[in-house]
C-alpha cells in the first residue's frame, strides 16, 4: 500500500484539514449517455485544505492512488466544500487574530487538469469583539454546496460568548457568490449548534 508524503498525513493536533472529493457516480451528478461506468468522464479529484493551501488530487480509477495535479494558497482556509457537479469549489476564510480576512473564495474547477481559478470572494458576516478580547476568534465551523447555493455556520467567540449565526450565499451560473443571508442565533454554549 503506497502511503502519502509525511507532510500530507500528519495529525497534529491544531492542524485544520477538509477534504472534498468530486467523483462521478453517487457523490456527484456528472457524466453523459455514453454507457460507460462512469458515463465518459474522469474518475474524479480529491482536493484537500490544510494549512491555508488546497491541494487538488487525481485519482486512478483502477488503482485508486493519487497523483498531486497542483496547490492553491489561500490565506485562511479552513474548510472546503464542492457543488455535486464538481465546477465549483468554495474555501471558507477564517479571520486572523485582528479581525482581518474571512469571507468565502469561490473557486472554479477545471476537471481535465484538477487546477484551480479563483473566480471571486465574498466577505464574512461581522466578526465582533469586546474591549477585553486580545482579539476575534471568528471562524467556519462547516461549509456545504449546492447547486445554486453554499451554506455555512459562522462562529463569533468573544472573550466569553460564543455566538452562532447561519449564512447562505446564492452562486451564479459562473461561480460568482451573491449577497448574504445571515440568520444569528445569539448566545449558544460551544458545541451547541447543529444543523
Amino acid at each position: 500500500m503506497q502511503q502519502l508524503p509525511r507532510e500530507a498525513s500528519d495529525r497534529r493536533p491544531g492542524l485544520s484539514t477538509a477534504i472534498a472529493l468530486l467523483a462521478c457516480g453517487p457523490l456527484a451528478a456528472c457524466g453523459d449517455d455514453s454507457g460507460s461506468p462512469n458515463g465518459g468522464q474522469d474518475p474524479g479529484l480529491l482536493h484537500v485544505c490544510r494549512d491555508g493551501a488546497i491541494s487538488s488530487y487525481r485519482i486512478d480509477e483502477g488503482s485508486g492512488r493519487l497523483t498531486l495535479t497542483g496547490t492553491r494558497v489561500i490565506a485562511g482556509a479552513s474548510s472546503i466544500a464542492a457543488t455535486p457537479n464538481g465546477r465549483y469549489l468554495f474555501a471558507a476564510m477564517d479571520t486572523d487574530k485582528d479581525g482581518n480576512g474571512g469571507g468565502i473564495a469561490s473557486l472554479k474547477v477545471d476537471r481535465s487538469t484538477g487546477t484551480l481559478s479563483r473566480v471571486a470572494d465574498v466577505a464574512p458576516p461581522p466578526c465582533v469583539m469586546t474591549w477585553w478580547d486580545s482579539g476575534p476568534k471568528c471562524q467556519w465551523l462547516w461549509l456545504e454546496a449546492g447547486e445554486s447555493r453554499v451554506v455555512s455556520m459562522w462562529l463569533n467567540n468573544t472573550y466569553h460568548d460564543a455566538y452562532y449565526g447561519y449564512v447562505s450565499y446564492a452562486f451564479d451560473a459562473d461561480g460568482t457568490l451573491g449577497e448574504q443571508a445571515f440568520e444569528d442565533f445569539g448566545e449558544w454554549d460551544p458545541g451547541d449548534a447543529r444543523a
